[in-house]
C-alpha cells in the first residue's frame, strides 16, 4: 500500500495497486503554491488551504486592474464515479460573491481536473477532517 503523496507521485506500482494518503493543511498549502509557482498565467499566489469536518477552504490573492483581490472558494468533496468532485458552496472575491461567469468557470476548471480521466488514480474513499484530509483508492 503506498500510504505518501510523493509515492503516488514516483510510482511505478502496477495498476490496482492501493494507496492511503492522509494530507494536512500546511502540505496542501505547499503543494497549492507548487502549482501556482508552476503556472503563472493563473495570476494567483499566497494560497492557504483550511479543512473542516467535509469542508475544504482555498484562498488566494490576485489583481484585477491592478487593484487586489482575495479569492476564496469554499466546497466539499463528493465522490462521482472513481472520480471526485468538489460541490462549492462558496466562492467570493474580497468577501463578495464572485460574479456567476467567474464562480462558473472556476467550477467547470476544478471539476474537470480532478476528473477520472484526468487523474492516474482511482478515488475510492475522501474524509475531510480538521486540520487534515484522507484520500484512498487504487493506481489506474
Amino acid at each position: 500500500m503506498l500510504e505518501s503523496i510523493e509515492e503516488i507521485l514516483n510510482n511505478t506500482a502496477a495498476p490496482g495497486t492501493p494507496f492511503r494518503i492522509v494530507l494536512t493543511e500546511g502540505q496542501l498549502t505547499a503543494m497549492a503554491n507548487n502549482y501556482l509557482s508552476e503556472h503563472a498565467g493563473l495570476a494567483l499566489s499566497d494560497a492557504t488551504v483550511k479543512l473542516e469536518p467535509d469542508l475544504i477552504t482555498v484562498a488566494a490573492k490576485t489583481q484585477f486592474g491592478g487593484l487586489p483581490i482575495r479569492l476564496e472558494v469554499a466546497g466539499s468533496p463528493v465522490l462521482v464515479g472513481e472520480g471526485l468532485r468538489i460541490l462549492f458552496n462558496r466562492i467570493t472575491l474580497n468577501g463578495a460573491p464572485a460574479p456567476a461567469f467567474i464562480a462558473n468557470r472556476l467550477v467547470e476548471s476544478v471539476n474537470r481536473h480532478l476528473d477520472h480521466d484526468n487523474l492516474p488514480l482511482v478515488i475510492e474513499a475522501v474524509e475531510v477532517a480538521a486540520g487534515q484530509a484522507t484520500i484512498a483508492g487504487r493506481i489506474k
